[in-house]
């Protein structure tokens, strides 16, 4: 769970870091107000306009598809629907287990035999476990959604980083750094130097 959230913090922090900063003007006079609303409706709409919007868009509707058509990442796909598949399985397996528990407490409680005749006798000992499993299945669903999500995420970052230029001058160079710490002395540490 800790993996995930991480995942998706990096995810969106590159994401905010890849947008262009767009200084909005102000209106000083009527026709500039005029101006201006008809600005702010255009630029309301721009979320899904571009290449970053056309891979979101497409990857929303078909997953993978913004990686694929717009991003020319092949590559990308597989992994795609392996992880979409996966989730899937999961989703189908935990509502299995959710009616398998909603089916036994419903035969308990009207007196039938059930799966689990023997071993869960009473409603009561039946809840628990239709509660957890019903727990499980409901947090699947939201997991395969957010994976839905984060994979149009992730086409949108893609296709705002494919013209970033990266210059051959990139260079990263550690040394031993002695370094003051407080009233204790010194100590010993690493220095980073990153030029670009």
């Amino acid at each position: 769970m800790k993996v995930f959230f991480l995942i998706l913090f990096f995810g969106l922090s590159t994401m905010l870091l890849a947008q262009e900063e767009i200084e909005s003007p102000i209106p000083n006079s009527e026709n500039e107000v005029e101006n201006y609303q008809d600005t702010t409706v255009a630029e309301t709409s721009k979320l899904f306009s571009g290449r970053p919007g056309k891979a979101m868009l497409y990857s929303l509707v078909l997953p993978g598809a913004g990686q694929a058509f717009v991003n020319k990442k092949l590559w990308k796909v597989p992994f795609v629907y392996g992880a979409l598949g996966g989730m899937a399985y999961v989703v189908i397996d935990s509502g299995k287990q959710f009616r398998r528990f909603q089916d036994a407490l419903i035969a308990q409680v009207d007196g039938e035999e059930h799966e689990f005749t023997g071993f869960l006798d009473s409603p009561a000992a039946i809840k628990p476990y239709r509660d957890r499993a019903q727990k499980s299945y409901e947090n699947n669903i939201i997991y395969f959604s957010l994976l839905w999500v984060l994979q149009s995420v992730e086409a949108f970052v893609d296709a705002h980083l494919i013209g970033f230029e990266v210059s051959d001058d990139l260079s990263f160079r550690s040394k031993p750094a002695i370094i003051p710490v407080g009233n204790q002395g010194l100590a010993m540490g690493i220095g980073i130097t990153i030029s670009f």
